[in-house]
């Protein structure tokens, strides 16, 4: 069992979702919830924010994302784009009350689930985050992003066999892309004073970042630490 007596400070982790027709927080399978059919006016004001989000003009895509969700109120795709164009621009409530509108019309809606578990995240309300992602999980569990962001909710909630789980799982599914899974499965196995497999944990850290600044720091402990 895991128990840290500490936990280092954690580095809010930044993802990025398109909310669009075909996107999800992490390329994969596509589902159902990620589709929505619309046409006549509203799929041309629709078309027009989408192009306005992929440019990063977000304050160009919220109106016109709100004329399209006042026009039809159960276009959970837009709601999703919405929330995240106002979390680009630091809208946080706005932000989180598109998200659940487009979680309310569709809950397998991967992204808008990962990006509102994020924001939670990101405002250290970690219990909210666990109670969004924990289902995303559930409903994909090939999703690399809702694992480590899960992971990352349930260490900072002192749930750490759950979040060593998770951390693993993540790097499971995306080796190199979740490699800092490394770094917290270390600082967790360190604080429990399993200091050999937390060695084991860096060393694999640094061979997928071999040019990480704290490089040194690390092989030093390895030194330290390493299995004899």
């Amino acid at each position: 069992m895991l128990s840290p007596r500490k936990v280092e400070a954690r580095q809010d982790i930044m993802l990025e979702w398109v909310g669009g027709g075909s996107g999800t927080a992490k390329p994969g399978a596509v589902s159902t919830a990620e589709f929505y059919e619309r046409g006549g006016a509203t799929g041309e004001i629709f078309g027009r924010a989408e192009a306005a989000y992929k440019k990063k003009k977000y304050k160009d895509a919220v109106p016109l994302l709100q004329q399209v969700v006042a026009a039809d109120e159960r276009d959970h795709i837009a709601w999703a784009y919405l929330g995240s164009a106002h979390n680009s621009l630091g809208n946080a409530a706005e932000s989180e009350h598109s998200y659940k509108r487009a979680l309310a019309l569709r809950p397998d809606l991967l992204g808008a689930a990962v990006n509102l578990g994020r924001l939670y995240a990101l405002g250290k309300d970690f219990g909210r985050a666990a109670e969004v992602l924990k289902p995303a999980v559930e409903k994909y569990p090939d999703s690399a992003d809702a694992h480590f962001l899960l992971a990352e909710a349930y260490l900072q909630t002192g749930k750490y066999d759950e979040s060593a789980t998770h951390f693993r799982e993540a790097l499971r599914l995306d080796p190199k892309g979740k490699a800092e899974a490394h770094l917290r499965l270390a600082a967790l196995l360190s604080a429990a004073g399993r200091k050999a497999e937390a060695a084991a944990e860096l060393k694999q850290f640094l061979e997928k970042n071999p040019n990480h600044p704290n490089r040194e720091k690390f092989e030093e402990y390895i030194r330290q630490n390493r299995k004899r």
